[in-house]
């Protein structure tokens, strides 16, 4: 009894000729779909997880007529779905603290402030994480939250004073009348 032959049910990866090849037979769609994952991967690589995923669905959506780019863009959503699920999720309030602290130091003000406001719902008469969180407004341009989580850690313990007048994180808010006299008033 001869055995029956059967399809490959995973597709092989594309050469670069079979890319070049496949693109001057297609070039509208298959040109739009091959940018619009080479940018899904460049946001991908710079570790943008949501929006590399968001741009790997909308290829699915809308190059469904490509399916060898929409096979990989599946792949790579299946990835930043994993890795999302492996992101760090701090538990305590020294982890939210620390990992906020770690975020505001590599320039990542959007993720420090989560961080850090997760610490303050914790311990929310923290000193310590309202002068984090106030450093990480003000980095982030919010001078108005930055200066209310600055007065309650000032409030909180004196000595924030002190280290606000020499924080780099505070040079821009120093100018503003409220914080200025926050700074120099002792109460």
């Amino acid at each position: 009894m001869a055995k029956k032959a059967t399809a490959r049910t995973k597709s092989a990866p594309i050469s670069r000729k079979k890319l070049a090849r496949k693109s001057s037979e297609r070039p509208e769609g298959y040109n739009k779909a091959i940018e619009a994952f080479e940018k899904a991967l460049k946001a991908l690589h710079k570790g943008d997880v949501e929006r590399a995923r968001s741009q790997f669905d909308a290829i699915v959506t809308e190059f469904r007529e490509e399916p060898e780019v929409v096979d990989r863009a599946l792949a790579y959503r299946a990835a930043c779905d994993r890795q999302r699920k492996s992101s760090f999720s701090p538990r305590t309030f020294e982890e939210a603290v620390a990992y906020g602290v770690f975020c505001h130091n590599r320039g990542d003000y959007d993720r420090a402030i989560k961080y850090l406001s997760k610490a303050i719902d914790m311990e929310p008469n923290s000193d310590h994480a309202h002068y984090c969180l106030a450093a990480a407004y003000s980095r982030h341009g919010d001078s108005q939250d930055a200066t209310r989580h600055l007065k309650q850690a000032v409030t909180g313990n004196p000595y924030n004073r002190v280290l606000a007048k020499a924080d780099a994180d505070f040079a821009a808010l120093r100018a503003e009348t409220e914080v200025a006299q926050l700074l120099t008033s002792p109460d």
